[in-house]
Parts: C-alpha cells; sequence; structure tokens
C-alpha cells in the first residue's frame, strides 16, 4: 500500500511537534510530513521558549500546539520509489 497525496489536496492531521524547522505533522498512519516556516501563514513566528508555532490574526496570537488538528494543503511531494526486498529462496 502506497500513501501519495496529490499536490494541491487538503488534509487534516494533528501536531506532533515543532521546532525551528517547521511544525512535524502525524496523519496517524503516516508522520513524514513537514509544514517549513516558508509555507506557513504571514505573520506565524516560532515562540522558541515555548517551542511552539503562533500565528498573529488581527492581532490575536492563535498558538499551534502540540496534539492539536490542523488542515493543510499539499504544495509539493518527493517520493522514493523502492523496489520490495527479495528474500533468498530457501533451500
Amino acid at each position: 500500500i502506497v500513501f501519495r497525496p496529490f499536490v494541491g489536496e487538503l488534509l487534516e492531521g494533528r501536531i506532533r511537534s515543532s521546532s525551528e524547522e517547521g511544525i512535524h505533522v502525524s496523519l496517524g498512519f503516516f508522520d513524514d510530513i513537514l509544514i517549513p516556516p516558508s509555507c506557513m501563514q504571514p505573520s506565524t513566528n516560532f515562540e522558541a521558549n515555548d517551542r511552539v508555532w503562533t500565528w498573529n490574526y488581527m492581532e490575536n496570537k492563535m498558538f499551534l500546539d502540540n496534539n492539536e488538528i490542523i488542515r493543510f494543503r499539499v504544495l509539493s511531494e518527493h517520493f522514493t520509489e523502492t523496489a520490495p526486498l527479495q528474500k533468498d529462496a530457501l533451500m
């Protein structure tokens, strides 16, 4: 089974963790999603003391906390196709 979302698709996941690198998101069955700062809304900042991203919207600070559900759009995908490992034939 292969999970390969298409560019432009809207997905819903949970924030797994945050770092200066961006927001790491989990879909439950797939955890390799990274939303880098360059793809976040304008006025989004990383609060290093709390290790959380915040979005300043109309003078209100919105916290993007761990385990919060978020919706995001797929802007690009990096897929490396690999063949299944072949096991040695039994003799």
